[in-house]
């Protein structure tokens, strides 16, 4: 997905379109939840780990699609609370 994200931007920059992308680790949803073994309607407070809430994973989508970040182009906004700074993943 980055490389996508760099070739789109390489490609669409001609024509004023910027590409960015949106990585954050685990985000606390059913669908994880269900992947780390927790119940329906449990939620991941519990989980060893940096999780995102959904709203959280919005605001840095609100953010790159504001003016704000009008001379990001071409790169990944990555949140993920410290993990590639530590080079693992503990799920």
């Amino acid at each position: 997905m980055l490389l996508f994200t760099r070739a789109l931007a390489v490609d669409l920059t001609p024509y004023g379109v910027r590409v960015r992308c949106v990585c954050p680790s685990v985000a606390d949803t059913p669908m994880m939840a269900d992947a780390l073994g927790r119940g329906v309607g449990e939620t991941l407070a519990t989980v060893a780990l940096g999780v995102h809430t959904p709203e959280q994973i919005a605001g840095q989508i609100l953010f790159l699609a504001s003016g704000e970040a009008a001379t990001i182009n071409g790169a990944a906004l990555v949140a993920g609370f410290g993990g590639v700074a530590r080079s693992s993943f503990p799920v």
